[in-house]
């Protein structure tokens, strides 16, 4: 027993020293100004026409995105222009917004199947500009903090805000985005639930094959 008792701490201790589960996928949703997929969100102009507006929307990934190595780039919101308003008196946009991101890990095996703790955070920004007819000139300016980091199962996840491409004018297929780059953890987390319980069951059952070896 005293000896079994001692291949079971080692067993555990060998269990702790062995790399984890890869950790690196993950899927993520978002809502924009409180309106989650498939949305949209509608950024209306001033003054407000019922014509004339933004539709946005919000980006999520129904298949899990890899952020290992170089990381992954996501885009968090679709832009586009909708407008009848004559040229010659274009319609103005200034509209504070905000991004409630939430991420959740994946994992490794075939599947990926979401599992664990969810993590969210709200990045905000400001869209300002012009649309019309037939022209749009939308700019963008991020908030503060433009990165995050998500604890998810001990593994972190860091998300920053990248990209914003202006949406082109109404009927473009061209559509604008507000866009983000996931990097991965540098070292791996906790092994999934699956991982360990094969690598306990496959340490209990060498140490009782090492102990009839004893006996014989």
């Amino acid at each position: 027993m005293k000896r079994l008792g001692m291949l079971a701490v080692a067993g555990a201790v060998m269990l702790m020293a062995m790399p984890a589960a890869n950790a690196q996928y993950f899927f993520f949703t978002t809502t924009f100004d409180g309106v989650a997929p498939p949305g949209p969100a509608v950024v209306n102009v001033t003054p407000v026409t019922g014509t004339d507006y933004l539709n946005v929307t919000p980006g999520y990934y129904a298949t899990a995105g890899f952020a290992g190595g170089a990381g992954s780039d996501i885009v968090l919101a679709n832009l586009e222009t909708v407008s009848t308003t004559p040229d010659n008196n274009p319609l103005t946009i200034n509209h504070p917004y905000s991004i409630f991101l939430t991420m959740q890990q994946a994992s490794d095996s075939a599947g990926h199947a979401a599992y664990g703790v969810t993590d969210s955070f709200t990045f905000t920004g400001t869209l300002l500009g012009t649309i019309s007819q037939t022209a749009a000139n939308v700019g963008n300016t991020f908030g503060s903090p433009i990165s995050h980091g998500f604890n998810l199962n001990g593994n972190l996840f860091t998300v920053t805000l990248t990209t914003y491409v202006a949406p082109q004018k109404p009927g473009s297929t061209n559509f604008g985005s507000i866009g983000a780059h996931v990097a991965g953890p540098l070292e791996q987390g906790v092994p999934e639930p699956g991982t360990l319980g094969m690598l306990l069951g496959s340490g209990i059952g060498s140490s009782l094959l090492f102990i009839r070896r004893r006996k014989a």
